[in-house]
C-alpha cells in the first residue's frame, strides 16, 4: 500500500513540476492502471493541452523533411544534367541529407502508407546505385594504365 502511495505522490510531483501529462504518469497519480486511463481518455475524447503545440511541431518537421527531400532531388538532377556524376563532396552531402531526413521522420509520427515507404526505398536505392556507378567510374579512371577492374583478377 505504501508503494502505491509513493508512486501516486511521485506522479503528482512530476505533474506539478511541469512533466507532460502522459497516460502512464496520470495512471500513477490517480492510482489506476494505464489501460484504464487510456480507455477513459479514448471514450471521453480527452485532448492533451499541448496537442496544438505538438501538431505545430510535427507540421514544421514535415516542412523541413520536404525541403531536404527537394534538396536531394536537386543535387541528383544537377549531377545528371552536368553529366559529371557525383563527386565525393556531393556523395557526402547526399549521405548527410538522407540521414537527416530519416532522423526527422523518426520524430514525426505518421500513418505511413506502404506506397510512401516503397517510394522512399526506391528513391534511396536509385541514389545508392548512382553512387555505386560513380565509384566504379572513378576506380576505372584511377587504375594504373586502365588495369584490371577492382574485384576482378
Amino acid at each position: 500500500m505504501e508503494a502505491k502511495a509513493a508512486e501516486a505522490w511521485a506522479g503528482l510531483r512530476a505533474l506539478h513540476e511541469g512533466a507532460a501529462p502522459s497516460i502512464a504518469l496520470l495512471a500513477k497519480a490517480g492510482r489506476v492502471t494505464a489501460a484504464a486511463v487510456a480507455r477513459r481518455a479514448e471514450n471521453e475524447g480527452w485532448e492533451a493541452p499541448h496537442a496544438d503545440a505538438v501538431r505545430e511541431r510535427q507540421r514544421r518537421l514535415q516542412q523541413q523533411i520536404t525541403r531536404l527531400d527537394a534538396q536531394v532531388d536537386r543535387l541528383m538532377a544537377d549531377a545528371e544534367e552536368a553529366g559529371t556524376g557525383l563527386d565525393k563532396s556531393r556523395i557526402d552531402l547526399l549521405s548527410t541529407l538522407l540521414r537527416s531526413v530519416e532522423k526527422l521522420r523518426e520524430l514525426v509520427p505518421t500513418e505511413r502508407k506502404e506506397d510512401t515507404v516503397k517510394e522512399r526505398d526506391a528513391r534511396v536505392a536509385n541514389i545508392l546505385q548512382k553512387i555505386h556507378e560513380r565509384i566504379q567510374t572513378l576506380a576505372q579512371q584511377l587504375a594504373p594504365g586502365g588495369g584490371p577492374q577492382p574485384g576482378r583478377r
